[in-house]
């Protein structure tokens, strides 16, 4: 949020997981704010797919075969998402986007795990 920001001022937590440095006056982007952009949307996807992969595999070597123990991970991941933090970041506050992305693979194994069945 810092890296990215074209200005003294860190993006907001919008900003980047929407992939799009809006800037200061919120007009159009220049060919700086769409390189800035494009590369910082490509790093979230990074970051994002690898917390992902984690919560669905583990952190084993080998993929897990239970589809229980992704779940379980998931749920484990969304109530520590939910739980107040004891400090924030400054001048940015508390994300919630990792509670987004926590909830998404959350409901995407109950809904596996009940199709399993």
């Amino acid at each position: 949020m810092y890296q990215y920001s074209p200005s003294s001022h860190p993006l907001t937590e919008i900003e980047v997981f929407v992939g799009s440095v809006l800037g200061k006056n919120g007009g159009l982007p220049t060919k700086r704010l769409r390189e800035v952009s494009t590369e910082m949307k490509d790093k979230f996807e990074r970051d994002v797919s690898f917390t992902v992969n984690s919560i669905l595999q583990g952190s084993g070597e080998s993929p897990d075969l239970d589809r229980g123990e992704a779940l379980g991970r998931s749920i484990a991941c969304l109530a520590v998402a939910r739980e107040e933090p004891e400090s924030v970041l400054p001048k940015i506050g508390k994300l919630k986007s990792f509670a987004y992305v926590a909830a998404a693979i959350c409901l995407r194994e109950i809904d596996g795990f009940h199709g399993a069945r």
